[in-house]
């Protein structure tokens, strides 16, 4: 998180528009959970810095979407929307996120799936959620 006990959600916001991707702000929601713009630079260097969306974790092929694990196991998830083939090369979709002890979301073409993590033989066990 922040850091220093600061109790606040920070987020640096984007916005794609005829495929560029710009930022736009940060923002908190402190416990009042009212999203508020601050000019804040080093926090904003330091969500950039170390919350930076990591590149290359899936490839999108022909007929699906190659995910390969920490094992070198290959999995194979079905596509979605062409939408999310441009989205997803570009490193601008965050797709994956702890959001329990040892249980991510991750969101892969259109479609969030739970995911166990590594030591619950992760993809082995994946489960979809939803399609948007």
């Amino acid at each position: 998180g922040l850091g220093d006990n600061r109790r606040a959600l920070g987020l640096l916001a984007n916005e794609t528009v005829n495929g560029k991707t710009t930022e736009t702000g940060y923002y908190e929601m402190g416990e009042g959970l009212k999203l508020e713009r601050k000019d804040d630079a080093e926090t904003a260097g330091f969500i950039r810095e170390q919350f930076a969306i990591p590149q290359q974790v899936v490839e999108v092929e022909k007929g699906s979407v190659l995910v390969v694990d920490d094992k070198d196991r290959r999995w194979r998830l079905p596509l979605g929307e062409e939408a999310y083939t441009s989205l997803t090369g570009r490193g601008v979709l965050r797709i994956c996120r702890e959001v329990a002890t040892e249980r991510d979301l991750f969101s892969c073409h259109g479609t969030f799936y739970e995911l166990p993590a590594e030591n619950a033989d992760g993809y082995a066990k994946i489960r979809p959620v939803a399609t948007h």
